[in-house]
């Protein structure tokens, strides 16, 4: 019994699950990407006291069943964009964070990048004052940990209670994104300077080393995120 051969599948046609699977993906991706820049919006806007699913699904263009496709909840979006809001610009900045071998310039360099940003990018900051802005675990306080544990290890900065230390760092911070936010000073540059000199001074930090540390920060500004858009202020 002689068999006809079929003819050879069109190139490319059993490629076509995958192409299929790969579309979905990237429409996937994007309506999140739409969900998080929508609710970024929303929350970094001092006028939305509330911020309900309503608001986002309006904002994205999206309907109500697409949201819950990406989130089970409004708060746990949020969460979610939380975390990967704090651990992407971490990330960014840890290049020329972790250059440095001086837990104090190490230290410097990190609260530098957080209120230059907050100052240039008034989205960011006003998200960052309507969540936590550091949970439980993520790497920004991993980096804060590690810098102040090395500070005391090497005499380089007086630490009675590490989870003391840690309140007044982020306290300051969290106060400075605020301020920058709302433009409380007239003079933001100057403002970041003196904060951090205070921050450092308040960790037992001699004088010269906080200067020099100061002096320092801003070059990781320009090597670790995209500098900030001060046009938009």
């Amino acid at each position: 019994m002689t068999t006809t051969p079929h003819p050879p599948a069109c190139d490319g046609a059993g490629d076509a699950p995958d192409h299929r699977s790969r579309v979905a993906q990237a429409k996937r991706v994007a309506t999140r990407a739409r969900i998080v820049s929508a609710i970024l919006d929303l929350v970094s806007d001092p006028s939305n006291l509330t911020v309900s699913i309503e608001d986002v699904v309006k904002a994205a263009g999206i309907a109500r069943g697409t949201f819950y496709k990406h989130f089970a909840s409004l708060d746990e979006a949020m969460l979610a964009m939380g975390r990967e809001v704090r651990d992407q610009f971490t990330a960014q900045i840890l290049p020329a964070h972790d250059l440095l071998a001086d837990p104090v310039q190490r230290f410097s360099c990190g609260m530098y990048c957080f209120l230059a940003h907050a100052h240039g990018d008034r989205r960011w900051a006003g998200f960052a004052l309507r969540e936590e802005l550091v949970p439980g675990r993520s790497l920004l306080l991993d980096c804060v940990l590690a810098d102040l544990r090395a500070g005391a290890l090497q005499g380089r900065m007086e630490i009675d209670d590490l989870q003391a230390a840690v309140d007044l760092v982020l306290g300051t911070v969290l106060e400075g994104i605020r301020t920058l936010y709302f433009r409380r000073t007239r003079y933001p540059q100057q403002y970041i300077d003196t904060s951090m000199r205070m921050a450092l001074r308040s960790l037992g930090v001699d004088a010269k080393a906080a200067a020099f540390a100061r002096a320092y920060a801003s070059r990781c500004e320009a090597a670790g995120p995209e500098s900030a858009d001060r046009t938009s202020e």
